[in-house]
């Protein structure tokens, strides 16, 4: 009885987030330079800090602490930035996270196209995480976060949470993961209108063939703009310190034009350093004409 109350409300808070149009898209671009480099296939990923934003259930297992600092160098000169740690006691593992997204100068001009000087739009997402390890196969997280937007002299601000469940086949070398992401609202617009978080539904496994291999896919439906979007990524670690990384994302064929052939649209790559207890990753993504994306994560684990 209490697990159908708990389904029917979520049925009912996602019937109510749906009705409303979408705002805060920045929340479906993934910083973490791994994740990118494997095109945001990342649903079964675990013992990693940066599961805080794709799943949360997948924190766990990340020890006594790890630290995670990024950036993405994106199109048009807007630069995401994230700030994050995370550690786990016996059961339990904990996530926080700040992001911050920097969307350059933009000219400010009156009724008679007067230069009235120029503002800079932000958006910050303050972000935290628990999960919890249910059984030794199965674990459970939830993610509340609150962002802050600011567009010139115009703010508005909303919470929302993520809820996600992974599985291990042990016996299959399988993970399974079910997470939906982004069930809120705002609580203050820049209009008279509220509008609702992008919410989202992903289906994903991670498959190990050996240890040194992860294969990774995701299927995501966001619900706001009635789409779906299927993501590959793989990781092969060629010695104990040198992984090299690739993706591909459904969501690049977006990005076609008419003009170019269009052959790298959605795809990805990068690789990862680790040095004792450092991690340095980076990846590149084509954005076709918008030229490409840059993703830089330093880790460090306690």
């Amino acid at each position: 009885m209490r697990l159908l109350k708990i389904v029917l409300f979520l049925i009912l808070l996602l019937s109510y987030t749906t009705l409303n149009a979408a705002v805060y898209d920045f929340l479906n671009v993934g910083i973490s330079a791994r994740s990118n480099a494997m095109a945001g296939s990342f649903s079964a990923i675990s013992n990693d800090i940066n599961s805080l934003q794709w799943n949360p259930s997948g924190l766990h297992g990340i020890g006594k602490g790890m630290f995670s600092t990024g950036v993405i160098l994106y199109a048009a000169d807007i630069k995401f930035y994230q700030v994050q740690y995370g550690f786990s006691k016996v059961k339990n593992s904990f996530g926080f996270g700040i992001n911050y997204v920097d969307y350059g100068s933009i000219e400010r001009r009156g009724q008679n196209n007067e230069d009235l000087g120029s503002f800079t739009p932000m958006d910050i997402l303050f972000l935290s995480g628990f999960s919890r390890s249910i059984t030794e196969d199965l674990t459970a997280g939830i993610a509340v976060k609150f962002v802050y937007e600011k567009i010139d002299s115009f703010v508005s601000y909303g919470a929302g949470s993520d809820i996600g469940i992974q599985y291990i086949m042990r016996e299959r070398n399988l993970t399974l993961a079910v997470v939906l992401k982004n069930v809120g609202k705002e609580l203050k617009a820049h209009d008279e209108e509220k509008g609702s978080f992008p919410l989202s539904l992903t289906g994903g496994l991670s498959f190990h063939p050996i240890p040194i291999v992860n294969i990774n896919f995701d299927f995501t439906r966001i619900f706001s703009d009635s789409r779906s979007i299927a993501k590959f990524g793989a990781e092969w670690w060629v010695i104990p310190m040198f992984a090299l990384r690739a993706g591909y994302s459904s969501a690049g064929s977006e990005l076609k034009t008419d003009y170019r052939s269009d052959i790298l649209a959605g795809t990805s790559l990068g690789f990862g350093l680790l040095w004792k207890k450092f991690c340095l990753d980076f990846a590149v993504q084509p954005m076709d004409d918008l030229g490409f994306s840059h993703s830089i994560t330093l880790s460090h684990i306690f």
